[in-house]
C-alpha cells in the first residue's frame, strides 16, 4: 500500500479553547450524501437528551447538496449543541481541530481521509465509518473508534461510549492514534517508503 505523507504541524498550531465541559467533535467535509452528515444527524437523533447535552458538534464545509444543507441548517437552529461553519481556510480548520477532542468521519464512501490523518497528527481522537480506508489501520477502542457504515445504532452507540469513556480515555485514544500517523503518514515514513521503492529495503 502506498500512503501519502502529511507534514507534522502539531507543535506549531494554536488552538481555540474547547467549549467548557463538553466533548467537542468536528464533522468536516462538503455537506453531501457522500460525506454522510445526514447519517450523523439520524444517529445523533437516537441519543437521549442527557447524552446530547454532553456534546458540542461542529460541522465544517461548503453545502454541496441543497436539500441536505437545508436540513442541517434547520437542525443546527434547533439544537444548541450543534453548529455549522462554512468552508474555511485550512489554517483556521487546523486551529479549530487542535482545540477539539476529535473528528467524526461518517462518510458513505471515503478514501484514506485526510481529515482523520490530520486529526491523528494532532493526537486527536478519530471516529470513522468502516467505509473509510483509514479504518483498516485502527484497532477499535485502542487508537480510534470504528463503526459499521450506514448502521445508525452503531454510530449512536459510539457517541454514547464517548460520554461514558470521558475525556481522559478520549485523550489516551487520540495519543495512541498519533502513532498511526507516525508509522504510516508522517513525512519521514513517506520518505522511507520512497527509498524502499527506488532502492529496495533500507
Amino acid at each position: 500500500v502506498f500512503h501519502f505523507g502529511v507534514k507534522d504541524f502539531s507543535e506549531s498550531v494554536d488552538c481555540e479553547e474547547r467549549p467548557g465541559g463538553l466533548l467537542h467533535f468536528l464533522v468536516v467535509g462538503p455537506v453531501s450524501p457522500e460525506k454522510g452528515q445526514d447519517l450523523f444527524l439520524n444517529a445523533y437523533g437516537l441519543l437521549p437528551n442527557g447524552v446530547k447535552d454532553r456534546f458540542k458538534v461542529t460541522f465544517v464545509g461548503a453545502i454541496s447538496d441543497k436539500a441536505l444543507g437545508e436540513r442541517l441548517l434547520n437542525e443546527v437552529s434547533k439544537d444548541k449543541n450543534l453548529e455549522y461553519k462554512s468552508l474555511m481556510p485550512r489554517e483556521e480548520l487546523i486551529k479549530l481541530m487542535a482545540g477539539a477532542d476529535g473528528v467524526i468521519v461518517c462518510s458513505r464512501v471515503e478514501t484514506v481521509s485526510s481529515v482523520a490523518v490530520e486529526a491523528m497528527c494532532l493526537g486527536k481522537c478519530v471516529v470513522v465509518s468502516d467505509s473509510a480506508a483509514i479504518s483498516s489501520y485502527i484497532e477499535d477502542k485502542k487508537d480510534g473508534y470504528v463503526y459499521e457504515t450506514l448502521n445508525l445504532d452503531a454510530l449512536s452507540s459510539v457517541l454514547k461510549r464517548l460520554t461514558v469513556d470521558g475525556r481522559e480515555e478520549i485523550v489516551r485514544v487520540g495519543l495512541a492514534g498519533r502513532e498511526i500517523y507516525n508509522r504510516y503518514f508522517s513525512l519521514s515514513s513517506f520518505d522511507k517508503r520512497i527509498d524502499e521503492i527506488m532502492f529496495g529495503d533500507v
